[in-house]
C-alpha cells in the first residue's frame, strides 16, 4: 500500500470517528463530556459526579 493511500485512509477514519461523535448532539442528546477523574479530581476538589470533597493523600 502506498503512503498516499494509507494517509487518505487514516484521514477518512478520523473524520468518520469525529462525525460519529457529533450525531448525538445533532439529534438533541447531550454532548460527550469528561469523567470524574484525572486533573478534575485533584486534592481537595469536588468532582461533578462525586458527593464529597476528596481527601487524596500522597
Amino acid at each position: 500500500m502506498s503512503f498516499a493511500i494509507m494517509l487518505l485512509a487514516t484521514v477518512l477514519v478520523i473524520l468518520l470517528l469525529m462525525a460519529g461523535l457529533t450525531v448525538g448532539p445533532l439529534f438533541g442528546r447531550p454532548p460527550v463530556k469528561g469523567s470524574c477523574g484525572g486533573l478534575a479530581c485533584m486534592k481537595a476538589t469536588r468532582c461533578q459526579g462525586c458527593t464529597a470533597i476528596k481527601d487524596h493523600r500522597v
